[in-house]
């Protein structure tokens, strides 16, 4: 289920980001439920794992039970700039998401500590667009909202068949990428499951 963990073009943290291409095309009128990107419950640790990059950084999850399902748990040690881990959209996709008016992106977080992470989505032109969410306060669970319009095309990392100068796109999304940014040495935090409205 999960596609590929460790390094991937990194980018620098004090770079500049340009503004948003086309963020109306991830805005509407709002959706009037949530729609699931993934809850982690048909996930088994037979796809778990521990992974290393060139510059040190460690990556490990796995899946924990709760009560009417799992969540994703990740114990990280970062010491460059990017470690990260590319995970499915629910089953397929969340085609339709636009749309229906989706305006954010928000999950379930616990951590001992104050931690932010950066999310990259690949949209229906196979583009690359990344966000940060705000820190998290850190000692229980936390809902963390991202808007979908926050999103920016990455100016560092073009998939090789992406349709470049493309607006964005998030009518279809078929996986993600959760990327902690806050350096530190076996960080472990839980993600009960990622939705949009």
């Amino acid at each position: 289920p999960f596609l590929s963990a460790g390094p991937a073009p990194a980018t620098p943290a004090a770079a500049a980001k340009p503004a948003p291409a086309n963020p109306a095309a991830a805005t509407g009128a709002g959706l009037s439920k949530a729609v699931v990107v993934q809850d982690f419950a048909e996930l088994d640790n037979g796809s778990a794992g521990t992974f290393q990059d060139t510059q040190g950084s460690t990556f490990e999850y796995s899946y924990a039970d709760k009560k009417g399902g799992k969540y994703l748990k990740v114990t990280y040690s970062l010491v460059g700039d990017y470690c990260g881990m590319w995970c499915r959209a629910g089953g397929s996709d969340w085609s339709g998401v636009s749309a229906t008016g989706a305006k954010n992106l928000y999950f379930k977080i616990y951590s001992k500590q104050s931690l932010t992470l950066g999310f990259a989505l690949k949209d229906k032109n196979n583009n690359q667009y990344s966000a940060e969410s705000a820190p998290t306060k850190g000692g229980s669970w936390e809902t963390v909202t991202i808007p979908l319009n926050s999103f920016i095309l990455d100016p560092y990392y073009t998939p090789p068949d992406a349709v470049k100068g493309a607006p964005m796109d998030f009518s279809t999304i078929k996986q993600f990428n959760i990327q902690p940014k806050t350096k530190g040495e076996k960080v472990t935090f839980a993600i009960d499951g990622l939705s949009v409205k």
